[in-house]
Parts: structure tokens; C-alpha cells; sequence
């Protein structure tokens, strides 16, 4: 248990939990691209675009369909395993 007094004189006590629970490194991969201006209006063309065939979605949803619409492959590289494990961690 960790005694915190603030500027108020309030004493908080806070749980050890946060520091012990197990730390997750991330590691993704990496894809080549060359930052220039010609590519970066490419890029919003085409995410444009995918706005306009993700209408009606909202949220999340709608940053899942654009960025499938924008690449799939890099869609399925990067988010897909994700997905499909929480998924199966919400059926549990």
C-alpha cells in the first residue's frame, strides 16, 4: 500500500497493484515508406475514400473499416491477431 497526501491534506492511499501487474511489451512490425509529400496526398486520397465507403459506421468500427479499406494486408498484419484474440477472450 502506497500513503499519498496531496496539497489539500487528502491522504490517498493507493494498491501496489498497477505496479506489480505483469508488463506487456508490444513489438510490430515494420513497413517501409518514404515520407514525401506526393505519397502523403496518395495516402489521404485514398483514406478519404474509405471515409466515404465506411459511412453509417461510427467509432470504432469506422477506424476498423478504414483502415482495412486503406490496406488490407497491412490491415490483416497489424490488427487481425489482435482482434481474434479478444474476441475469443470475450467468449470465455
Amino acid at each position: 500500500m502506497i500513503i499519498i497526501v496531496n496539497v489539500f491534506g487528502f491522504v490517498l492511499l493507493l494498491s501496489n497493484y498497477y505496479a506489480a501487474a505483469e508488463k506487456v511489451t508490444y513489438t510490430f512490425p515494420e513497413f517501409p515508406y518514404k515520407e514525401t509529400n506526393k505519397n502523403e496526398v496518395m495516402f489521404r486520397e485514398v483514406e478519404s475514400a474509405c471515409e466515404r465507403g465506411c459511412l453509417g459506421r461510427n467509432g470504432v468500427s469506422k477506424v476498423l473499416c478504414i483502415r482495412q479499406c486503406v490496406s488490407p494486408s497491412c490491415y490483416r498484419d497489424l490488427y487481425q491477431a489482435d482482434l481474434v484474440s479478444k474476441k475469443q477472450n470475450h467468449r470465455n
